[in-house]
């Protein structure tokens, strides 16, 4: 395998295809990264790897150590598994413990008894609602069976108990690249090798291990010095999921019902008794199975519980310290940290500040294709060095790339999610671009090689120009600040990964991902115990009902309401969507219902059209928008309830009005309701300009526009350049709006708008009528990199203009 790459980006272009070689014990895995788990079995095959240059970036899992494990059963990783509900039709009722096998592995996790049953698992009467007692059951290892006595007929009986997590060896991952070439180049060394042989998988949150795994990789880095340049963290613990209908629970709801799913974000997975006592005994707060189960993944849906946000702060906080040492260690030996947002990030968080902390150097995550995503890797604050991964795969799904022979249709799918990408590629960009390529990622024929070289040429060659002009550049937002709660706050800020936190979270993320304005994810817990930060102009509340979007009994904290009411009648602005501040049906379940101005009158599941009301038609909302809007998805059945609510979009249904768009003004400010969602670009451009108008800074929207769906602005004053994406299959003739007298830097005269990449001028114009709208062509999927020069002008202070308007 041969690579060329630029040693400024570490990019590189694959220019041969993958070969399978069994030199090796070890293979190639899901990501083509270098593994080395903590023990000395494999090193020899190292050695011979680093004897023919083929080292450059270890890919580290620190739970795995079969021969330390081994000495140490006691601290193996566990997880819960949970039953089914049994009814009782007797006094006596029998659980019969299955050990569960994980597809792949095909091995089944044995139930963990180093830990007293009596103290650690969980027997539930759900019907009664309660945990029973020691006492009302009973568990005998020699048959694996849990009785309970004295249940109640009728009732549902439900058992959750401990496992052992075991993986399979020989499927390791590897990265390879000549120490000489500072180009990455992938191989393959072999084939996976899973279910050959097992080990268990050891707590990452154990002291005494953590002190043991640092001594082996010291010995390591020692071993290696001079070949390893970043150590690359994967996985703290392996992730349990359901594979193909298999009874592995990932967690349940608050009813005792399964919740199967990739667990992403669950902290589920620290549950070991070991963490369980350090928990209460620092933090002082009873552990409970229940309230960690509902926020496992598939759950980050569910509001978390205070004690829950306890637990994540506690785990968080001692695997940080644990990192803080792996950095220490590895900054001895000259030896960057990297992190992998991938398959989970338990105890980690890069929203909350964790990555610099912990003192990683850089973090990696894929997400090509997913706009959400990337922000997310983007968007958290501090200098951490930032890779946007791109697998390569021809067996996974036309998702990634396609099956690998219809050579056209591959090269469509990946220039369009390289597409999608740019749209956040251009809001901030990454420090860095990798191709990494999947073991099935096989092009045997001349010509798919050929294709696959020219298809990765053009991405490599768009993205080393984007980012020549744009890294550390600061995009340009309007000066307002817009609060996005919910129960989460920044810990799930910009989720992405499709529909982890739900369609209809994801489809408003997608929305705000080019809202030229400050976005600042609030916590629930924040806004109870601080208020409403300094400089906010709107709070945005959105999600479906009983969600941690929307809030759910969060908003049952006493005078949380109040401090929104209080901030909208003092001249903020409150946007919601869906179900915001709805906590339960009743006279007082909606929280926010009477500051919107609508109440809820039911569920509602569909797509509806809404067309717009006559009475509206003046108002500066709509002005330029549809009459109709269609293909709006909707959860709610709401009405207006309040005189003065006005009506700009409503839709009918055998049940009343569905969906609506309103505003009102209250006290000095103004608040506005969408019952729906939409994917559409007049969607998209209905809830920006309603955040605007809410916050009293629709003069600012106007003042930088395009009145042409689908094409999105991005500006960049430091280098005066004006980017103008045409995500259309169509050329597109766009007007562009863009007022200096109140955008930076506040320039009149002469404007020649100059084309930065094509290199010739594009037109003159003037600075006022640039405010008014001046017309652009752009080609299909066409990003025009506009430089504003202004030759001779003179130019005074940016001052903004008043924060508010007259209402």
């Amino acid at each position: 395998m041969r690579g060329c790459g630029n040693p400024d980006s570490s990019l590189s272009i694959l220019t041969e295809t993958f070969s399978s070689r069994k030199d090796y014990p070890f293979s190639l895995g899901a990501t083509g990264l270098f593994c080395m788990p903590l023990c000395k079995s494999h090193w020899p095959s190292y050695r011979k790897a680093r004897k023919e240059g083929m080292l450059a970036m270890p890919h580290l899992t620190l739970c795995f150590d079969p021969s330390w494990s081994a000495l140490h059963p006691d601290h193996t990783a566990t997880f819960y598994l949970l039953t089914d509900k049994i009814r009782a039709s007797r006094p006596t009722l029998t659980f019969k413990l299955t050990p569960i096998s994980i597809h792949r592995t095909q091995k089944p996790r044995p139930v963990n008894v180093s830990h007293d049953p009596k103290k650690f698992w969980y027997a539930y009467d759900r019907t009664a609602g309660r945990r029973l007692r020691p006492d009302e059951w009973h568990y005998d290892p020699m048959d694996g069976k849990v009785t309970v006595f004295g249940a109640a007929r009728g009732h549902l009986y439900q058992l959750a108990y401990l496992v052992c997590d075991i993986e399979a060896g020989g499927g390791l991952e590897h990265i390879h690249i000549r120490p000489e070439n500072p180009a990455y180049v992938n191989d393959v060394l072999g084939e996976n090798e899973w279910g050959k042989s097992f080990f268990p998988v050891i707590d990452p949150l154990c002291e005494e291990y953590q002190d043991h795994s640092l001594g082996q990789l010291e010995v390591l880095l020692r071993e290696w010095h001079g070949y390893i340049g970043v150590l690359r963290i994967l996985l703290s613990w392996r992730y349990p999921t359901l594979f193909d209908g298999e009874e592995l629970i990932a967690g349940w709801d608050a009813g005792g019902n399964r919740v199967n799913g990739w667990n992403w974000y669950g902290y589920a997975r620290a549950v070991h008794p070991y963490t369980q006592r350090k928990f209460e005994r620092i933090r002082g707060v009873k552990f409970d199975l229940d309230w960690l189960a509902r926020c496992h993944f598939g759950q980050i849906k569910a509001p978390p519980t205070p004690e829950y946000l306890e637990w994540q702060e506690f785990v968080r906080g001692e695997m940080t310290a644990y990192w803080r040492r792996l950095a220490r260690l590895c900054g001895k030996w000259g030896v960057g940290l990297q992190y992998n947002i991938g398959d989970n990030w338990i105890g980690l968080s890069p929203n909350m500040g964790d990555l610099e902390k912990a003192g990683f150097h850089s973090v990696a995550k894929y997400g090509f294709g997913d706009a959400v995503s990337i922000r997310n890797l983007a968007d958290f604050s501090g200098k951490t060095r930032r890779t946007l991964k791109i697998w390569l795969s021809s067996e996974t799904g036309s998702s990634h790339y396609g099956d690998g022979t219809d050579l056209d249709f591959t090269a469509r799918k990946l220039l369009a999610n390289w597409n999608k990408t740019k749209k956040s590629l251009f809001h901030k960009m990454v420090d860095e671009l990798r191709w990494e390529a999947f073991f099935t990622h096989k092009l045997k024929t001349k010509a798919g090689k050929e294709k696959e070289k020219a298809v990765l040429g053009k991405i490599t060659r768009e993205y080393l120009d984007y980012r020549s002009l744009l890294l550390n550049q600061e995009i340009y937002r309007h000066p307002l600040t817009v609060c996005v709660v919910n129960a989460w706050g920044r810990e799930c800020a910009w989720t992405g990964w499709g529909d982890d936190a739900g369609p209809s979270q994801n489809i408003i993320q997608t929305h705000l991902l080019d809202l030229p304005a400050h976005i600042n994810w609030l916590s629930l817990k924040e806004l109870s115990l601080h208020g409403v930060p300094r400089g906010t102009g709107l709070l945005l509340v959105f999600g479906e009902k009983n969600t941690a979007w929307s809030g759910g009994d969060w908003w049952k904290t006493p005078g949380l309401a109040g401090k929104v009411d209080s901030f909208v009648r003092k001249g903020g602005g409150l946007m919601g969507i869906d179900a915001p501040g709805w906590c339960g049906e009743g006279r007082n379940g909606w929280k926010l219902g009477g500051l919107l101005g609508v109440d809820r009158r039911g569920d509602a599941r569909g797509e509806f059209d809404m067309e717009m009301a006559p009475s509206s038609a003046d108002h500066w909302i709509v002005q330029g928008m549809k009459s109709r809007l269609s293909s709006l998805a909707t959860n709610s059945l709401v009405a207006p309830v309040a005189k003065d609510v006005q009506v700009l979009y409503a839709g009918t249904s055998p049940r009343g009005p569905n969906p609506l768009a309103t505003v009102r003004e209250q006290g000095r400010g103004r608040t506005g309701y969408l019952s729906s969602y939409g994917t559409s670009p007049e969607y998209h451009r209905l809830l920006h300009r309603m955040i605007f108008w809410l916050a009293g800074k629709s003069r600012w929207l106007e003042a930088f526009d395009v009145d042409a769906p689908n094409v999105f602005l991005y500006y960049y004053p430091a280098i005066k350049t004006l980017i103008a994406y045409n995500m259309n299959d169509e050329k597109q003739a766009v007007n562009l709006r863009m007022d200096f007298e109140l955008l930076p830097p506040r320039l009149k005269g002469d404007v020649l708008l100059y084309d930065r990449f094509k290199k010739c001028p594009i037109r003159k114009v003037s600075a006022a009528d640039l405010a008014q709208g001046v017309e652009l062509d752009l080609a299909p999927w066409e990003a025009k990199f506009i430089e504003f020069r202004f030759p001779a002008l003179k130019t005074h202070r940016c001052q903004p203009k008043a924060s508010g308007e007259s209402y």
